[in-house]
């Protein structure tokens, strides 16, 4: 008995290292950053707030100041970050005319960026906000101009399509309008039969589609029909939800309750309303307001606007998605100013920002892509200045070879460029030659086969060790079991 002990506590210190051997291996691998990426700022330049501003402008000259590198500056201190940020910067130099024979105000807009990925090592959050809107820069004839802040929507990553956004009061161009009437209608579900969460309700509703639209608030997902006569919402037991009522009244919701989404079999259960109030548009889209930057409170209502209007059906009356009332985090950003010109009167305008670029850590040296696209300024490439001591690399995705450039004292120079459809990319490196390594991932996917066939075979022996010690279990208790029996046997022998 005592050697049958000792192979069952062998073959499960063995199981026990397979199955330590099965959880390492499937442990994930940690690789270095193969693309740091964050161009500071989405463009570069700056663009007429107005659409339709007479003005004109035509790029003259780009010119990239490239004095350091962002990978040495991650110590987490501002100052450092400040002086690299300082150290690497792009300046758009442009001339503005007015051809016009009336003078002319025009508001200029500087997109602002959001930080890279090296600011995630900074200890200041409140300052690093404000950290890329104070480094940009703005001159008229050579003098610097004061640059105030705005905001706007941001629907996607174009700078241009924000800015159609911004308007210098409240926007009432569109259906919703800030002094419309909105009544939200606040509903709990309670007692649902059975021990069932949730279940299905439809809403019928009269009103017409030009005059009333229903939105369905946070708490319930809902479908409704082509029409916009009902709505079919899934509610859950003991949960509060919305319905917004927007422009005329529609009267009283009729409410039946059912098991499922096919709304067939009714159920029983305590749908109530909790409270409903009316409030204007412009009161419920400023509720949040204060939570996010300091904007002005007008461009703060338009960004909430333009985040609800789209979603607004006409024809079945209806806003598509529940609102939105904090936008904080899809506010694009502006540094703005003015210019005043006389007719036929021309200015250099000058725009400075800072550099970040794409950091790729799969080569030897690193590598610095800089990636930017012009903001309007006509169709011509203006001259592209490099000054760095760093050097120009071909890679896959640049926009010219780096033959296109001269050499020059100070760094490199691009005369009469094609200007780029897109993006204009360069890339920079430390040193004059490189190589590229094999990607990190690549490395990754072989080690994570490599222990992923490792933990197979571990889970293979595992399982066969585990049969065995069943095996030998069972054994133990039956060789137990016929000694029992026979001390048994043996005992009322005696007896008799």
């Amino acid at each position: 008995m005592k050697k049958t002990r000792k192979t069952i506590a062998g073959i499960a210190a063995g199981a026990m290292a397979f199955l330590m051997l099965c959880v390492f291996a499937a442990m994930p691998v940690c690789a270095d950053y193969v693309d740091e990426h964050a161009s500071g700022v989405p463009a570069i330049g700056a663009m007429f707030a107005d659409g339709d501003c007479p003005l004109t402008m035509e790029y003259s000259s780009l010119t990239f100041e490239v004095g350091k590198v962002p990978h040495e500056y991650r110590d987490g201190q501002v100052g450092n970050f400040v002086s690299y940020s300082s150290a690497s910067t792009v300046t758009a130099e442009s001339i503005i005319q007015n051809p016009t024979d009336k003078q002319v105000t025009a508001t200029l807009l500087i997109p602002c960026g959001e930080l890279p990925d090296y600011a995630r090592y900074l200890d200041f959050e409140t300052y690093t906000e404000n950290l890329l809107a104070n480094l940009s820069k703005a001159k008229v004839d050579g003098q610097e101009v004061k640059l105030y802040d705005r905001y706007s929507y941001r629907p996607d990553g174009d700078p241009v399509n924000s800015a159609k956004l911004l308007h210098d009061d409240l926007d009432g161009s569109g259906w919703l309008k800030p002094d419309m009437q909105v009544t939200v209608y606040r509903y709990i579900l309670n007692d649902l039969e059975g021990d069932a969460r949730f279940c299905y309700a439809t809403a019928g509703f009269t009103y017409d589609p030009a005059r009333t639209a229903v939105q369905i608030g946070r708490g319930a997902d809902w479908t409704v029909t082509d029409d916009g006569s009902e709505a079919c919402i899934r509610i859950e037991d003991g949960r509060y939800f919305e319905i917004y009522e927007y422009g005329e009244p529609f009267g009283t919701i009729e409410w039946t309750l059912y098991k499922d989404f096919r709304c067939q079999e009714e159920v029983s259960g305590n749908l109530r309303l909790v409270e409903h109030k009316t409030s204007t548009l412009y009161d419920l889209a400023m509720q949040a307001y204060g939570q996010g930057p300091d904007t002005e409170k007008h461009d703060w209502y338009n960004a909430v606007l333009a985040r609800l209007q789209p979603q607004h059906d006409p024809d079945r009356g209806i806003l598509t998605e529940p609102p939105h009332w904090n936008v904080s985090y899809l506010l694009q950003r502006w540094k703005a100013y003015e210019i005043t010109l006389a007719p036929g009167q021309s200015v250099t305008n000058t725009v400075t920002v800072p550099l970040y670029p794409h950091h790729y850590m799969n080569y030897e040296p690193d590598l610095f892509v800089y990636e930017f696209r012009l903001l309007s300024g006509g169709t011509k490439m203006p001259s592209v200045y490099v000054n760095t001591e760093f050097y120009l690399v071909e890679k896959s995705g640049n926009t010219y070879a780096v033959g296109d450039f001269d050499k020059t004292e100070r760094g490199y120079v691009l005369q009469d460029g094609k200007r780029p459809a897109g993006s204009l990319r360069f890339t920079l490196c430390t040193e004059a030659q490189m190589k590229e390594e094999k990607s990190p991932w690549s490395s990754l996917v072989d080690a994570l086969l490599v222990m992923s066939v490792i933990a197979f075979i571990g889970q293979i022996l595992l399982i066969l060790a585990g049969i065995a010690v069943v095996l030998l279990i069972c054994f133990g208790v039956t060789a137990l079991i016929v000694r029992i029996v026979r001390g048994l046997i043996r005992y009322f022998r005696e007896r008799s």
